[in-house]
């Protein structure tokens, strides 16, 4: 067995499985400008698209709840919120069946299409005519309605629920 990198779908071509890394970045004091996985959609579809037959397990790193569109195309995922100093080893245990993943996701995560927010809800909005701004203001009023309750009152089915 041999372990190839690459920053694209090129080292998967002919790999019985390919570990697909990926993150979204986010720092405090300041929100995300959506919930997409920066990249993930192109690299896990091509590497489907590259090596149909090749197994893909997603290696995520999320700052709370992102869109999964791409978890359609990867056979298994294993999304991680704010991993500590021993990810590392953590993960080449899971990986390799030393250990077994234990969890339950803290929120819940929407559908790419869903229409949860407003714009004034999120990100926010900025004094005309700027679209960002250092002194975005988000208004919350959607009341109870936060994540799976939203869900449930809108009858709409999560991408994946709390």
């Amino acid at each position: 067995a041999s372990i190839q990198w690459s920053a694209d779908a090129s080292a998967a071509v002919g790999a019985d499985v390919a570990v697909v890394c990926v993150s979204a970045h986010s720092e405090e004091g300041w929100d995300r400008e959506n919930l997409t996985m920066p990249e993930a959609s192109e690299l896990v579809s091509s590497v489907r698209a590259s090596s149909p037959s090749t197994k893909i397990v997603v290696l995520a790193i999320a700052p709370g709840a992102v869109t999964t569109e791409w978890a359609a195309d990867a056979d298994a995922v294993m999304l991680m919120f704010y991993p500590g100093e021993q990810v590392g080893v953590a993960l080449a245990k899971l990986l390799v069946g030393e250990a077994s993943p234990g969890g339950r996701l803290p929120v819940t995560f929407p559908k790419v299409d869903e229409q949860r927010f407003t714009n004034e809800q999120y990100p926010g909005v900025c004094p005309a005519p700027n679209y960002w701004c250092e002194d975005l203001v988000a208004t919350f009023s959607e009341g109870v309605l936060v994540g799976y309750r939203w869900n449930d009152a809108k009858k709409q089915p999560a991408a994946y629920p709390f």
